[in-house]
Formats: C-alpha cells, sequence, structure tokens
C-alpha cells in the first residue's frame, strides 16, 4: 500500500481533522522536515558553548496492518482528546480506508538528529 494514502487522508477530512497541525499521524497535517532542521541548526548556533552544529536526517518506514495502526492511533492525544463519538467514527473511517487497501499500509517517517560538539 502506499504511504500515507489518500484514502487516510479523506479519512480525517470527512471527520473534521484535515490539516490538524496537531497530530504528526494525520496524513493531511503539514510536515516540514526541512524547517525542523533549520531549526535545531539555528539554536545550537545560537546557543554558548556549543559549536559545528550537524542535523541529520534519518528516513525509515513501519508497516501496519489495520488492527496495529487503531492501536497505535489510540495512544496517541490527539485521538484521545477526542470524544467518543468521534473518536469512534474516525477511526471507523481510517479502517474503512486502511481495509480498502488490503488491509495494511506503509508509513514513512524521518528522524533528526542534531548534533553538536562543546566548544
Amino acid at each position: 500500500m502506499d504511504d500515507r494514502c489518500e484514502e487516510l487522508g479523506e479519512a480525517y477530512r470527512r471527520n473534521g481533522r484535515a490539516g490538524d497541525a496537531e497530530d504528526p499521524m494525520n496524513p493531511t497535517a503539514p510536515s516540514d522536515v526541512r524547517s525542523v532542521e533549520d531549526f535545531w541548526s539555528t539554536e545550537i548556533a545560537g546557543a554558548s558553548g556549543f559549536d559545528g552544529a550537524e542535523v541529520r536526517r534519518y528516513p525509515w518506514h513501519q508497516d501496519y496492518t489495520t488492527a496495529e495502526y487503531l492501536a497505535l492511533l489510540g495512544t496517541h492525544s490527539a485521538c484521545l482528546v477526542l470524544g467518543a463519538p468521534e473518536r469512534e467514527r474516525l477511526l471507523g473511517d481510517i479502517a474503512a480506508a486502511i481495509d480498502a487497501r488490503g488491509g495494511g499500509f506503509r508509513m514513512t517517517y524521518v528522524t533528526v538528529l542534531c548534533l553538536a560538539r562543546a566548544s
């Protein structure tokens, strides 16, 4: 299954969750790894006692079944803060989207590591 399939995004949109920047699992949320890299480089450059900031990106992926992904979503505050009816409707739509694509998908993540040397 394609990474961050359109059907997942549609499930979030149908439930009024499109573009929710507070939800890292929402495929419609803005994601700008470059700004994270720039942020950390700037922070380290401005911190006394450190120099030579180096930001590295480590892309990786995780395959999920419907049940695995729903279990993961159930641990995220963006899902936990929803009322029970809203949460059940969102998770039901997400489950249907994943099941419609064969019952699983691959999610790509990027881990950002910032290294700096004590000066």
